[in-house]
């Protein structure tokens, strides 16, 4: 009997807080489940991914040490890919490569492979779609969040698709909204930045009032603190989970948001904060449209409901 009933992977410990989001989503789902934590096992960037609570935080090994990852196939029953883009070649098709040899190493171990909440694209090369195309098939189900990964496992007739939404909608948010009259900004790095600074500026000039940063990596810290055509106020950094809490307090005391990053939008919907989102990828585009047409507590509800039927299915 191996000693894991599932190791749960995705971009996690690269100080990205969306990813760190999902894991703690993905942790919340497990938990629900009955999994303990003794029985999750977490591949990440280091030793030390940001979830949720210190005190109960499952064991995690490096997802690049070779080794480490064969003695965990070895020892656990399921693979999941909690929630992200991890399918995509816009920043390197080495991505698409690198997570196809996971998948094939955990298939040759005997381990069962499932995806939560993942959007796939933009595949802009052959390499990268062929790479994809094949991993993806070997999953036992892939569980998309969005019309353009949708569109995606047509195209590569996959089985076994599930749509639904991101993993990140399924936390427990309270919205009391309190504004305290400041509009939050959040910025990323992309090689079309100036565009996306000038449509943030188009709108802040529709504001009188403070404008505060939320870095969801160092990276757009790095994007935030160089600006200067915006006068940003403070700029507040989010990059480990356990600052939900304190990202929950700021957003509520937001008049409006702008910005790019997925998880700022997602936070400000189930916030029931007005937000625009800067579309500078299909999943931001797919959701900004999504939220359009739903309200945030009959999305998150339904949200949470969907992903433990998809987990009983996993664990039956």
């Amino acid at each position: 009997m191996r000693r894991y009933k599932a190791a749960l992977i995705g971009y996690y410990g690269f100080q990205n807080f969306g990813d760190e989001l999902l894991l703690k989503a993905s942790l919340d789902m497990l938990a629900r489940a009955g999994i303990k934590s003794s029985e999750i096992l977490i591949l990440s960037n280091s030793n030390n991914p940001s979830s949720p609570s210190a005190a109960s935080e499952p064991k995690a090994v490096s997802r690049w040490s070779l080794s480490e990852l064969i003695k965990a196939f070895i020892n656990c029953e399921r693979l999941i890919f909690g929630g992200g883009g991890i399918f995509q070649d816009s920043t390197s098709v080495k991505s698409c490569i690198w997570y196809w040899a996971v998948i094939k190493l955990a298939k040759f171990l005997g381990v069962k492979v499932y995806a939560l909440g993942q959007s796939i694209g933009p595949l802009n090369t052959l390499t990268g779609k062929l790479f994809a195309k094949n991993a993806l098939k070997d999953l036992k189900f892939l569980h998309v969040r969005d019309e353009p990964s949708l569109d995606y496992a047509n195209e590569f007739k996959l089985n076994n698709i599930i749509h639904g939404s991101d993993l990140a909608l399924s936390l427990d948010l309270k919205a009391n909204k309190v504004a305290q009259g400041y509009v939050l900004l959040n910025l990323r790095p992309h090689k079309e930045l100036d565009k996306f600074i000038e449509q943030a500026q188009d709108i802040l000039n529709n504001f009188n009032v403070k404008i505060i940063g939320a870095a969801f990596s160092p990276e757009d810290f790095d994007v935030l603190s160089k600006l200067k055509a915006i006068k940003i106020f403070k700029i507040y950094k989010f990059y480990d989970a356990r600052d939900l809490a304190e990202l929950t307090k700021l957003f509520q005391g937001a008049e409006f948001a702008v910005g790019m990053r997925l998880h700022f939008n997602i936070i400000a919907f189930m916030l029931n904060i007005k937000f625009h989102a800067l579309c500078y990828d299909p999943k931001v585009k797919a959701f900004s449209d999504f939220a359009e047409l739903n309200k945030s507590q009959d999305v998150i509800g339904n949200a949470k409901i969907e992903l433990d039927k998809i987990c009983e299915e996993i664990f039956k």
